[in-house]
């Protein structure tokens, strides 16, 4: 497959509990609350047995009443969360801007994929319980809306007049068909040659067929999961993300699963491309280009290290080197900024939060595909984007050879390149 989701071995059996779940609890008597209905139990007492003013008495039914409101708060059986029940037809009035505001992609890639998912076999059409099933409109619609705000999961069920189950099921069942037609959407092109021309014309560096990093996905820390294993250097628990782009910030490749404790040149290890790495580049012919996390390859490579001797060549293309690589990283600020759940996740699970990331990759190829690749910056983020600082790659004593032949590479690019 062109993308995959890593689950190390100490990440197997997921958390069965995906969503958060809120208890809910009957609360305490408040002790004040006590006091006053002490004082109140008192003072009637007292006006039974002597006359008191006619103030004294009004004081004393204020209190009464003030007291049977608390309880009647207090202990009141529990209310439906309202719903909206006709935010569909809404969304049908929606002008095609305020559609793309709402859901962070233009209306026509939102309908084909309802067409899509509506054909697939991920589709239930029967009803469930003697009640009409969810319209693939009702099924991608609630699982955008999500994806592209930060709303929880109640209040998404509340938008779109399901419970929270339902909506759970629903999420999975879409979850599934972008993840079965992603294969498809998220590869590496047949024309190699046609795709080293259009990066050579970023900053000059030829051969260049994609850009590798790594990007955090900020998220709880899953159940059942020693919280420690997942805290990147930032202090926050997250999962990393591992993509590579074209020329156009498409993802021809994406990873994930792993801890963000885990250094990034070992997760591109146990990752599926780094094995196929060699094949689709023809090893010597073309590369892809990472930060100074990754190990370098005639396959992959990485900008020059400054220990103090770095010569005026060696500079020059390291500017060059990153003015291309940046690519894969708008790729991420995009990604983000169009599905804004991936700023942080809410769920328990392993395996769910994978699949969701995965998801959220492929709708992003979708959305450049159809012609919807600008995407606006999410104004009501008081957060910053987390930007990654690269690890300095691990050293295998075993792959210095690998390294050797990675450098030569590198030099002959350099000397290809013409810099003076």
């Amino acid at each position: 497959l062109p993308f995959s989701r890593g689950i190390s071995p100490d990440l197997a059996h997921p958390a069965s509990e995906d969503f958060v779940m809120a208890a809910r609890e009957v609360p305490p008597v408040p002790p004040a609350l006590l006091l006053l209905l002490l004082d109140d139990s008192s003072s009637s007492s007292c006006s039974s047995s002597s006359s008191s003013s006619s103030g004294s008495s009004s004081s004393d039914d204020e209190d009464r009443l003030y007291v049977e409101h608390e309880f009647d708060c207090l202990f009141a059986p529990p209310q439906k969360r309202p719903k909206i029940e006709t935010y569909l037809d809404t969304v049908h009035q929606y002008s095609d801007e305020e559609f793309r505001r709402n859901f962070r992609l233009m209306r026509p890639i939102a309908y084909e994929l309802i067409d899509n998912f509506g054909a697939s076999p991920m589709f239930p059409p029967a009803t469930h319980g003697g009640s009409p099933a969810k319209t693939p409109e009702e099924h991608v619609l609630s699982f955008l809306w999500y994806a592209a705000n930060r709303s929880c999961i109640r209040d998404v069920a509340g938008r779109f007049n399901v419970a929270e189950s339902s909506l759970h099921r629903m999420m999975r069942r879409v979850v599934d068909f972008i993840l079965s037609i992603g294969p498809e959407v998220v590869k590496f092109p047949s024309d190699l040659q046609q795709m080293a021309e259009d990066f050579q014309k970023v900053s000059g560096v030829p051969g260049t067929v994609g850009c590798i990093d790594g990007s955090y996905i900020a998220t709880h820390a899953p159940a059942k999961k020693i919280r420690s294993t997942y805290v990147n250097r930032h202090h926050f628990p997250s999962f990393t993300l591992q993509a590579v782009c074209d020329r156009r910030k498409r993802f021809v490749d994406v990873f994930t699963g792993h801890p963000s404790k885990v250094h990034d040149g070992r997760v591109f290890r146990t990752s599926s491309i780094a094995a196929k790495l060699p094949q689709i580049c023809s090893v010597d012919k073309y590369h892809i280009l990472g930060d100074a996390a990754y190990p370098i390859r005639e396959y992959l490579l990485t900008p020059y290290r400054n220990y103090g001797k770095q010569t005026r060549k060696e500079r020059i293309f390291n500017a060059k080197f990153s003015g291309t690589r940046v690519l894969i990283e708008n790729a991420f600020a995009d990604l983000k900024n169009r599905f804004r759940r991936l700023k942080q996740l809410e769920f328990w699970g392993v395996d769910f939060s994978t699949k969701f990331i995965i998801a959220c990759c492929v709708l992003h190829n979708l959305c450049i595909d159809g012609g919807d690749d600008t995407v606006e910056e999410d104004e009501d983020d008081s957060a910053p984007l987390v930007r990654r600082v690269p690890d300095e790659d691990e050293d295998f004593p075993s792959e210095a050879g690998l390294r050797k032949r990675g450098e030569q590479k590198r030099r002959a690019v350099l000397a290809q390149m013409g810099i003076q």
